[in-house]
């Protein structure tokens, strides 16, 4: 008999998001969720111990047996190192890259991540974002460009742009934008201390038309952060959207670049992101002349987990009974 109820989670660098899944004759449904530090936030605590004191009250309800994870706990900061799947590449693929143990008498999972050649013929690596394309796929595949492909991006701390045709993953690259506008920000002299966390959209609409408008890379275009604010007498509170309109435009302006050879004509694409940075690369995206088709991610991982957990369940199975 297939269990009833089962935990799954995308756990990353910086945070991580854990389901509690029923799992019904016909479809699965999340019932639970909770949210938790990301790995590298852990520093040095037991994985192990830090998941399960997450988790008690959940193993205390319902009769759980397996967990299914996915993301930076399977690197070589996580809870067990799995190993990467070639692209192009499936759930099948990056299945059987997974490393699977026993711990406290569940049945854990950590899937497999995802490595490429990408499009500039670099090295390129993914933990995580491999789930979310699977459930973009099956979600939005019908809503997007011709060819049978579509083009997602996943803006965060490193922005992944992947190329997936018919639940594969053909390849993808990295552009290395939410750390780099966080760094900046931060600790760069380009903004003022005392920076409102508020959007100001104007400001960011400038920055991403500055950035579409140049032949100039990155380098050359940041100090303008500053300087707008002692020549052009920009507010200082103004210069942190500024800033992110300017490394938004360059990443939308490079990754596009990337993509017109694989991908003619592009006219929308899904990006997959809470409400706030997602809406910020849609109005930038719509600059660029592309349409932006919005996905929370909650939503697509609980419409992947299940067909990921369902897969492995019958592999265990599968698995025992040859033994």
């Amino acid at each position: 008999m297939q269990p009833r109820y089962f935990i799954a989670g995308d756990w990353g660098t910086s945070s991580c998001c854990l389901y509690l899944f029923e799992n019904g004759p016909q479809q699965s449904r999340a019932i639970d969720q909770k949210n938790a530090l990301g790995a590298a936030k852990l520093k040095g605590q037991d994985i192990e111990a830090y998941f399960f004191k997450q988790v008690a009250d959940w193993l205390n309800q319902y009769p759980i047996k397996y967990v299914v994870l996915s993301g930076m706990v399977g690197s070589s900061i996580g809870w067990q190192e799995a190993g990467y799947a070639v692209c192009p590449a499936d759930q099948d693929d990056f299945l059987a890259q997974s490393v699977r143990f026993t711990a406290r008498s569940l049945q854990i999972t950590i899937l497999g991540g995802l490595k490429t050649r990408n499009p500039l013929g670099l090295c390129d690596t993914m933990r995580g974002e491999e789930v979310q394309l699977l459930g973009v796929s099956s979600l939005y595949g019908a809503h997007t460009d011709a060819q049978k492909n579509v083009v997602a991006i996943t803006p965060g701390t490193h922005n992944k742009w992947s190329i997936i045709n018919g639940g594969r993953v053909d390849t993808f690259f990295t552009n290395y934008t939410g750390e780099l506008y966080s760094v900046l920000d931060q600790y760069s002299i380009l903004t003022a201390t005392d920076q409102s966390e508020r959007l100001e959209q104007d400001s960011f609409i400038d920055g991403v038309k500055t950035a579409r408008n140049t032949q100039a890379d990155t380098m050359s275009l940041l100090f303008s952060v500053r300087a707008k604010q002692l020549v052009d007498t920009k507010a200082p509170t103004c210069a942190s959207s500024y800033l992110l309109g300017l490394i938004v435009g360059q990443d939308l302006k490079s990754g596009l670049a990337l993509i017109e050879p694989i991908q003619k004509n592009l006219s929308s694409m899904v990006v997959i992101g809470r409400s706030g940075i997602s809406q910020s690369y849609q109005t930038a995206l719509t600059l660029f002349g592309v349409r932006a088709i919005l996905a929370d991610p909650d939503e697509v991982f609980k419409h992947a987990y299940p067909i990921l957990f369902n897969t492995e369940y019958k592999l265990a199975a599968q698995s025992t009974n040859d033994a």
